[in-house]
Formats: C-alpha cells, structure tokens, sequence
C-alpha cells in the first residue's frame, strides 16, 4: 500500500533505516525531521507498506527557496529507502510518483536533490534534470585517521596514497603554524544557534542564486537535529556584528567532522571576504582536534578556501579518497511537468547557491 506517513509508521520508518544505513535514531531526530518542519500542515513522508511494515519511504525537507528575489516552496528529497526484500519491484517509481501527483496540487514549486550515481538514473527516468557535480571543500586536520579508516573499508592501500598523506599532513601543519588566535581576535564565540542574529545578517545582503530563505523559523527548525553539537561565530567591525558562521559537529566511525554549516550574509564585498576570513580563522583554531572540516563549494571565494588549507574533494589530491558521485538535479512539480518559475534561471547550473543547510545533511 502507497500512503502518507501515519504516526504508526514511526518505529516502522527507524527501523528501515536502520536496516538501511546501519544507524539507528531516535523517535526524537524523526520528530525534529519530518514533524516539526514550520513550513508545511503535514509531515512530509511517503511510506510503501506490506502487511503493516514499512518497505520503503519517500521522505522531503519542504525548504522555503529565494530564486532571483522571488520566494517560493520547494521539497528537497532525503532518506530514499527500499527494503532489500522488496527492491526491483517498482517501489522507488511508484512512491516518487505518488508523491510528485500530491504535490503537484500544492504550494511547492519544484524538487531538488544531489543523488549519486547509483540513484541517479531513476530520478532522471522520473523527469529530474541534471544539473552540475557537488563538490566540498574539506580540510583535513588529522590525516593519519582517515588514512586508517581509508585502510579498513578498503583493506589494500594503493600505492599513491601514503605520500599524499604524508605531504597532507605536512601542508596541514605548516598552514596551521601560520594561523594564530590573533587572526580571529574579532570573533565571539557563542553556543548553539540564534535564528534572530543570524536572519537579520541574511537580510542585509541576499544573494540572487537560488538559495534557501533564512527566516528564523528556518533556523529553529533546521539547525535543531539532536545529534548535533553546534556553535555560531560573529564577526565584529566596531559595534557592529558583520557576519556569523555556524558550525556543527559530529562523530560518525570514529571520524569527528566538522561542517562550516552556514555563513551569512551570503554574499558581499572586500568588508565580508574580511569576516568570512576572520570567522573561518577562529573556526579552524578552535577545532584542531577534528579529523576534518568541509564547507561546500560556492558558500566561500575559493580563494580564501585556498588559502586556509581547504581542498575541493574532485580535484587532486581529495578526489583520491573521496567517494562523492553526487550531481544536484532538478524537477518542476506541476501535474503537466512545466515550470511555474523561471526555467532558465532553475535549470542554471550557476545559479544555484547552497549549503549543507539546503542539502541532507546538518
């Protein structure tokens, strides 16, 4: 059966994912996700069910989305899930389906997503277009963890990786000689996440790129998940806060890693390129101790990114390591499969700005 999430599907739902991704979460991370989404009457979750249990799911983040100053709905897919007894039977295709035709009569506008390459076809067999590889910058603090964790899910070391590791951990530590506390002497640290400070920096300056809206209902809803830790930045140009970094934090695999979750504004000039300077400084002073830190490509001038040590993951040396296969893709949601919006601006591989905040992450 093909049906909206009913609160008895909950246990049902944690359960599959556990099955599928090998991590169990709690009915409290369910209720942040999908039940407390400020943005929508519903929760935003197709289930399949067989016999009462749930075999696979079609779950969204509805996201409040500015696309050249005009503001509208949009549903950012997660958690796809079949079960392994029931896949090739459809379930994927139908749900999708189903759940496209649903919102096809509602405010969303349109979908979004970065699936990989093994998910990726099904999606464009479903109408999604393909837009432009994902990349995150990452800055690797400890490369003698990842390199022990790249040895055991892959049980062999290619011959190339210990020098680049080597020459990693040497670049990593003379960028952080160079660093200093002082770098970051206009920064204040401050615990958690504060939706007024942060929405009123976003309202400053908003950027035209496809980005979410920084309400501070999307701050309380969004930044809330409770497996994270997190903490934001503000940096001061006299009495005035110019800019805010929020960081969170979490330690997956015995692999703790930080993400530079967002920074706002989101755009500015030499006065901001100064700040977001400043608050990835303190940012990186502050978390020596984790084995990484990420930010996604276009949230910061690469040049700045350079220059503090961060590396993009499809370029050499990263792209030796990572796995990331992820492209952003894109459909409309009207019944006819034809946009409300701007079509050349959605389908602009260019005009598109998100962070880990606009992707299943955080």
């Amino acid at each position: 059966m093909l049906r909206q999430l009913q609160p008895r599907d909950v246990e049902g739902y944690l359960e599959l994912y556990e099955t599928i991704w090998g991590t169990r979460h709690t009915p409290e991370w369910f209720q942040w996700r999908f039940q407390e989404n400020p943005y929508v009457d519903h929760v935003p979750v197709f289930v399949a069910t067989t016999d009462g249990d749930v075999v696979a799911t079609r779950p969204f983040f509805v996201l409040p989305m500015s696309i050249g100053g005009t503001e509208t709905l949009a549903l950012l897919t997660v958690d796809t899930m079949v079960h392994p007894d029931h896949r090739r039977q459809g379930l994927f295709t139908a749900l999708t389906e189903a759940s496209i035709q649903w919102y096809a009569r509602r405010e969303p506008t349109f979908v979004f997503n970065q699936p990989t390459t093994a998910a990726r076809p099904g999606f464009l067999n479903l109408g999604w277009h393909e837009l432009t590889p994902s990349v995150n910058f990452h800055r690797i603090q400890r490369p003698g963890a990842l390199m022990a964790k790249h040895v055991e899910s892959d049980q062999r070391v290619p011959w190339h990786l210990p020098p680049v590791v080597r020459s990693l951990a040497t670049a990593v530590r003379d960028l952080s000689d160079v660093l200093r506390d002082g770098d970051a002497s206009a920064v204040r640290e401050r615990p958690d996440v504060h939706p007024e400070v942060l929405s009123s920096l976003y309202h400053r300056r908003k950027p035209d790129a496809i980005h979410a809206v920084r309400d501070e209902a999307y701050y309380r809803w969004r930044f809330a998940s409770p497996e994270w830790t997190r903490r934001t930045y503000l940096a001061d140009a006299g009495p005035e806060t110019v800019g805010a970094l929020v960081r969170t934090r979490t330690t997956h695999e015995d692999i703790t890693v930080t993400q530079v979750a967002d920074i706002v504004p989101l755009t500015g000039g030499e006065d901001w390129e100064t700040a977001v300077s400043s608050l990835l400084n303190r940012a990186i002073v502050d978390h020596r101790d984790s084995d990484l830190l990420s930010i996604p490509e276009g949230v910061v001038p690469p040049a700045i990114l350079l220059r503090l040590g961060f590396l993009p993951d499809n370029r050499l040396p990263l792209s030796l390591f990572s796995g990331n296969d992820s492209v952003l893709c894109v459909r409309p949601l009207t019944e006819d499969g034809q946009w409300q919006l701007d079509q050349e601006c959605v389908r602009d591989p260019d005009g598109w700005l998100l962070g880990y905040g606009e992707q299943d992450t955080v």
